[in-house]
């Protein structure tokens, strides 16, 4: 690994430190529709992240003015209405956490603090070591989740099980 390659990775872990937060992703394996009902059998893959980066509304207000800003110096066109969604975020995902997952389309989405998030746009920088996702807020629709429970938290191996 080379120091470029070192550098990135340690800026990576930074990023997940200071804005690390879990998120489900959901990837979208078949869809299938009766015809005679009318009802859609989803088919869904979860791949759970500990640690992704959502960069904050005002980190991603300060990226859009200044790639709105190089391009008023470049052409000397502004356009006078906004263009910032406040229901649009950014998030950075180290793609080590993801060793499972291959590619990202529209058609997936992501679940943070329980709200859907439809992915808008995928980027993925020449080094491969994350993905760089525009990640948009369903309003009103309550995400349908896949909740795991694990109960090895509640018994350690020598505890005797059973009813009392």
């Amino acid at each position: 690994m080379n120091f470029l390659n070192l550098l990135s990775r340690l800026n990576l872990y930074k990023l997940k430190k200071a804005f690390g937060s879990p998120i489900d992703i959901y990837t979208l394996v078949s869809s299938t529709t009766d015809v005679r009902t009318g009802e859609t059998v989803i088919q869904t893959k979860v791949t759970h992240v500990r640690r992704a980066i959502i960069l904050p509304d005002t980190q991603t207000r300060k990226q859009l003015m200044r790639k709105m800003a190089a391009g008023t110096e470049a052409s000397r066109d502004f356009t006078a209405a906004g263009s910032y969604d406040r229901s649009q975020r950014k998030v950075i995902i180290d793609s080590r956490d993801t060793p499972g997952l291959s590619e990202l389309t529209a058609d997936d989405w992501i679940v943070f603090k329980g709200d859907r998030y439809q992915i808008v746009e995928v980027e993925c920088p020449d080094t491969d070591f994350s993905w760089m996702l525009t990640i948009r807020k369903q309003l009103g629709e309550v995400p349908q989740q896949t909740l795991s429970v694990k109960c090895d938290d509640l018994v350690s191996p020598g505890d005797a099980v059973g009813a009392e």
